[in-house]
């Protein structure tokens, strides 16, 4: 398992008893993935400042099927 922030290659060699070796390379493309934003408070109370409760996705083929909003105490406002 690989983790990286930025495009690289790995190589691997194995050399077995007999002396064969065998590499392989792979390069890997980093792609930074920002799918969603979703904001943890709004405050619905027309002051202008957080009033409207929105998720923004980066990834055109996301489809959000349910949401359901909750407040402090666990009780659902919205579904």
């Amino acid at each position: 398992m690989v983790t990286t922030t930025e495009n690289t290659s790995y190589t691997v060699e194995l050399t077995f008893a007999d002396g064969c070796k065998i590499t392989s390379s792979i390069y890997l493309d980093y792609i930074q993935i920002n799918v969603l934003h979703i904001p943890n408070i709004f405050t619905p109370n027309n002051d202008g400042v957080n009033d409207v409760f929105y998720i923004s996705h980066f990834d055109e083929n996301l489809i959000i099927k349910r949401l359901a909003v909750y407040d402090r105490w666990g009780n659902q406002v919205f579904f």
